[in-house]
């Protein structure tokens, strides 16, 4: 399997910083122009990093899109303050907002990767860490004994991957689409599809 870098897993503050520079420079370019248009020299460029620096740390520009996209998800948060409360119906609805409106934030960057626009292969293990990241959270949420309470005879796990899986099938299909369906529609769907979420089927007054 390639590696997403070419350095070891210790950066010290100047490898940081270049880092940096390199992801800042790729997301300015993408607001500009296609990935495919884009080439390291331009990333190079527009960083002020020689192009001997930037394959110290990437192999290519795609292994820096990589990295760009894995940082970004590594910094968000499933958990909002104000979902204790929640049930699991809503609390779901509640991430994949979230979620939604963090991805079309990052649209520009994610749709190629996530479509395979412009000969860009998005590497599997990046689809499913996200896929992980989404479970993981759910499933940590279900484990509680409210939630627990309401459908003891289902395992947390097997209910937040499916649940996780579908919610990254649906966010693969709609960064591809030209024309974005609102999130506030796809949230609307999501509230019909799941009143049948085992752990937790009614809204709590």
């Amino acid at each position: 399997m390639t590696q997403t870098t070419r350095t070891g897993p210790k950066e010290d503050l100047r490898q940081r910083r270049t880092r940096s520079l390199l992801v800042k420079a790729l997301l300015e370019l993408l607001e500009e122009q296609s990935f495919q248009s884009i080439s390291v020299v331009d990333i190079c460029n527009r960083a002020m990093v020689h192009r001997t620096t930037f394959y110290t740390h990437f192999e290519d520009k795609q292994a820096l899109l990589n990295y760009t996209i894995q940082s970004l998800l590594q910094k968000f948060q499933f958990y909002a303050p104000d979902t204790g409360e929640l049930s699991s119906h809503d609390f779901f609805l509640s991430v994949a907002h979230r979620a939604l409106v963090f991805l079309d934030l990052h649209r520009k960057l994610l749709r190629p990767a996530f479509a395979g626009d412009d000969g860009v292969e998005f590497h599997a293990m990046e689809l499913h860490a996200m896929e992980d990241i989404l479970a993981d959270g759910l499933c940590q949420r279900l484990q509680e004994p409210s939630f627990r309470a309401e459908s003891p005879d289902l395992d947390p796990q097997i209910t937040a991957h499916f649940y996780a899986g579908a919610m990254v099938g649906l966010i693969h299909w709609w960064l591809e689409q030209d024309a974005p369906i609102p999130e506030e529609t796809i949230i609307h769907h999501l509230d019909r599809f799941l009143p049948g979420l085992p752990a937790g089927t009614e809204k709590r007054g």
